[in-house]
């Protein structure tokens, strides 16, 4: 057991590896959920569960047909995390801190749908041959092939890594 979070009559139970259980008050299982995942951590708001997990932060909602927890959606390295090993999640009013192997951020939860529809685009800012010629051609001599390439990219999700 990694985590435990009451939810009404149930109780949630992350597990290392195995996933989500649900459990009744007395203590018998009702559904699994989630499996493969390594679940750290489970924040509740209002309408869905923030799940740390070894793979990012899973959004997830109830499924009252199956009575387990569906994934529709994640945050994670494609959005701006450092890592996706996630250790802990908090939600405070309109705030989700989450806890990794590289830090804390805050992620403003009152923009997060809108934000997530627009994924950032690489920008390449540089190309280098051999680490110090700019590259002008798309043509290379045969022992011209040590290109490196300078990127950048925006995240726009409003993340604040907090240093120490």
């Amino acid at each position: 057991m990694q985590c435990a979070l009451r939810v009404g009559d149930s109780i949630l139970v992350g597990t290392n590896g195995k996933g989500l259980i649900i459990l009744n008050s007395l203590g018998e299982v009702l559904s699994t959920s989630l499996t493969g995942y390594s679940i750290n951590g489970i924040a509740k708001s209002k309408t869905e569960y923030f799940i740390a997990s070894n793979k990012g932060v899973l959004r997830a909602k109830d499924n009252e047909e199956t009575k387990s927890v569906e994934i529709t959606g994640y945050i994670n390295r494609a959005d701006g995390l450092l890592s996706d090993e996630v250790n802990g999640v908090v939600q405070d009013s309109n705030k989700l801190y989450i806890t990794s192997v590289d830090g804390l951020y805050s992620v403003d939860l009152l923009g997060l749908d809108a934000l997530q529809e627009l994924k950032p685009h690489l920008r390449i800012e540089e190309v280098l041959l051999d680490d110090s010629t700019q590259v002008e051609s798309t043509v290379f001599g045969y022992n011209e092939n040590n290109l490196t390439f300078k990127y950048n990219s925006i995240s726009f999700f409003v993340f604040l890594l907090v240093q120490n």
